[in-house]
């Protein structure tokens, strides 16, 4: 049989922490400083390349994102947009404990 893995007793030990970081100054991605982030932590990340490559797709979800919400909440306000943003996860947490409960 097979041991298994250790369980981490902190995050650290799992991921590198990376606190506020400005990614892109003025539109460009800062990637020195983005390259050194993965090895500063006590569990440096063994895949710097392949986390590395998926950081321009990354931006532009997020780019995107921001963008889409901006355009919806220009005509209803950011207060309103919230509001049902959390209908939308109070609902869905409701319905992921639903699945589990017939699971049980």
């Amino acid at each position: 049989m097979a041991n298994a893995p250790d369980v981490p007793a902190h995050i650290d030990e799992q991921a590198v922490p990376i606190g506020n970081f400005r990614l892109l100054r003025e539109g460009v991605l800062r990637e020195e400083a983005a390259r050194a982030l993965p090895a500063s932590g006590r569990s440096p990340c063994g895949k710097v390349d392949q986390d590395r490559a998926d950081l321009p797709a990354q931006i532009v979800a997020n780019v995107t994102g921001v963008a889409q919400m901006s355009r919806i909440a220009a005509p209803y306000g950011a207060d309103v947009v919230a509001a049902y943003m959390r209908h939308v996860q109070d609902n869905a947490a409701e319905r992921g404990r639903r699945v589990l409960d017939m699971q049980s």
